[in-house]
């Protein structure tokens, strides 16, 4: 066939599959809401429009004090918050999901860009594409992963622009209005400080050391006022103060654990692996270049590959923006590099590239696209407190409420202003509270008293443990406290004097014995479940079955100090 005729043919077939590429990249992060962050986002972007001011005082919950950390949480996402309105109101919940992939998408899109469209951008696409769907929820960071992208386009952009002696790109004067939206859509704009700061000093040292190139000076202009304007925020630098703090002291917040702790944390065992994958293939990349061009390894690239990639094994939060880099570097590194000359004999022919493209687009739909939307429903039954949610509406139950800390950006959602809650992801109420209250620890009572709560919503089992709360056993034991809902999910206590309807307290008992047992069908090798159990049947003085239990925890784990100790209390109770 003549070479042109091929080439008319295969252009848009080309064109075809990259746009394939991206339609199904897009897919692969419309996926259900299924964690609590966007619900007080969202409810916060609303009553800025409302009042048209930004909060200085926590709105939400009813426990939070006054002070720096209070006011530095509720303004550092103020702009993406009101995005986040706009989208709601206008397309609902299922926009919200589709502007999450669509950001996601310009995010890849533009670092393959970077990467010059090359076949090895592509490829380390796909276990980039894996990192992501660990941070792809409706948060406000999935605008810092476009932003870092854009401002790394921009500036590679112009170094290229000046290092060739050609007139700089006229977008690169967009990156000072970047800088100023990014620092009030997420804190995140801390990490294009250091990456503009890097090329600013680079193009420094060329001038100063090396031929001067014309427009040299313009560039660093540009990036000193882009790095300056970033603090035209409500709280200036102290995103960058937080930062450095975080990576110096031990982590607080799983999301700050580094890279392998989270991973056995959380039960994400290909993120370690993925990570890892994407620095052998950047770190390959600038062997092969040296190896193959002879051409010494761009010092700035490499500079911020390996600063991200320590980065990224030192805290989860890094481990995104470090993927972005490493399929930007990995295909501008391999980009003129022609493969082996075996397998460049393969790739010359038509067919394979269109079987290796196919490969690489049914990987990503096998791989990814059973997780989204077309598989899953918006809001996975269980994650949420829906029903009772709904429940609490209806029957108008008393005030204030103490909930989870992992429901209470959605019950602001769906409560507020009719009611607070007692804590929520933003972490500023009584955390410390929270968790004497969750734990049952003396003084628990006090505490609801101090804070006006009476009612309790809370899990039957904790989620990460599969065992009874120690506050729930302590609300069936209390006279005080009476059940007046119940699911599989979800338990909600009233006091006694305001409990409407109540439910019988041998009902909830019953309820918790069923879902022990049926944790134990499915993990029989986990004492926690025998352990609840023994300790459900002691206080409802079933002291024969309770024993066995214990024994069954004791004989799956000898070593465990919380079985022998119930089993040592109750035979000496006896």
């Amino acid at each position: 066939m003549n070479k042109s005729i091929l080439t008319c043919i295969l252009k848009p077939v080309k064109r075809t599959l990259v746009a394939i590429f991206f339609s199904l990249v897009f897919i692969s992060f419309l996926t259900p809401m299924e964690l609590g962050d966007f619900w007080w986002h969202l409810s916060t972007g609303k009553w800025i429009i409302e009042h048209m001011r930004i909060p200085t005082e926590d709105i939400f919950s009813f426990t939070s004090a006054s002070g720096k950390n209070v006011s530095f949480v509720i303004s550092a996402f103020w702009l993406c918050q009101v995005v986040y309105a706009c989208v709601d109101k206008f397309f609902g919940l299922y926009g919200i999901v589709a502007f999450k992939a669509l950001t996601f998408t310009l995010t890849f899109l533009v670092a393959i860009r970077f990467g010059r469209g090359s076949i090895a951008a592509y490829v380390a696409t796909l276990p980039a594409i894996y990192v992501g769907t660990f941070y792809d929820e409706s948060r406000p960071q999935t605008f810092s992963f476009l932003f870092f992208a854009a401002a790394l386009y921009l500036l590679e952009n112009a170094r290229t622009a000046y290092r060739e002696d050609r007139e700089i790109p006229k977008i690169t004067y967009a990156l000072p209005l970047l800088m100023v939206i990014w620092a009030n859509v997420h804190p995140g704009f801390v990490i294009g400080i250091p990456l503009i700061a890097a090329y600013a000093a680079e193009a420094i040292a060329l001038a100063s050391f090396k031929r001067p190139r014309p427009r040299i000076g313009l560039i660093i202009a540009i990036c000193v006022v882009s790095a300056a304007v970033s603090a035209l925020n409500p709280n200036v630098f102290d995103a960058a103060v937080r930062t450095l703090q975080m990576l110096k002291s031990r982590p607080s917040i799983h999301e700050h654990l580094p890279l392998k702790e989270f991973a056995d944390f959380t039960g994400g065992e290909g993120l370690y692996p993925a990570i890892v994958s994407l620095i052998v293939l950047g770190a390959a990349s600038f062997v092969a270049r040296f190896a193959i061009k002879r051409r010494v390894p761009d010092i700035l690239h490499l500079a911020v590959f390996a600063v991200l990639a320590v980065m990224a094994l030192k805290t989860f939060r890094a481990g995104f923006f470090f993927a972005i880099f490493a399929v930007a570097v990995t295909g501008r590194n391999l980009s003129d590099i022609p493969p082996p000359s075996s397998l460049g004999a393969v790739l010359k022919k038509p067919i394979a590239k269109l079987g290796a493209a196919a490969a690489l687009l049914a990987a990503i739909a096998l791989l990814l696209v059973p997780r989204t939307l077309f598989v899953k429903p918006m809001l996975t039954e269980g994650i949420f407190p829906e029903r009772a949610a709904t429940f609490i509406e209806k029957e108008k139950l008393p005030p204030n409420i103490y909930n989870p800390y992992e429901w209470g950006g959605y019950l602001i959602w769906r409560l507020y202003p009719d009611y607070k809650v007692f804590v929520d992801s933003r972490g500023i109420g009584a955390v410390k509270e929270h968790s004497q209250v969750l734990q049952a620890r003396p003084g628990w009572e006090k505490v609801l008293d101090k804070h006006g709560v009476n009612t309790v919503l809370f899990w039957p089992l904790l989620p990460y443990r599969s065992d009874v709360p120690p506050i729930i056993m302590e609300l069936q034991m209390q006279d005080d406290w009476r059940p007046v809902y119940w699911d599989t999910r979800c338990l909600i206590y009233v006091r006694s004097e305001l409990a409407k309807n109540p439910i019988s307290k041998r009902a909830v008992w019953e309820l918790l014995t069923s879902l022990l047992l049926a944790n134990m069908d499915k993990d029989p090798g986990n004492p926690a479940n025998y352990i609840s159990l023994g300790e459900i049947y002691e206080l409802r003085g079933l002291h024969s079955l309770a024993e066995a239990q214990f024994r069954k925890a004791l004989t799956l784990d000898p070593q465990n100090e919380r079985a022998a100790f119930d089993l040592e209390s109750l035979q000496l109770g006896n």
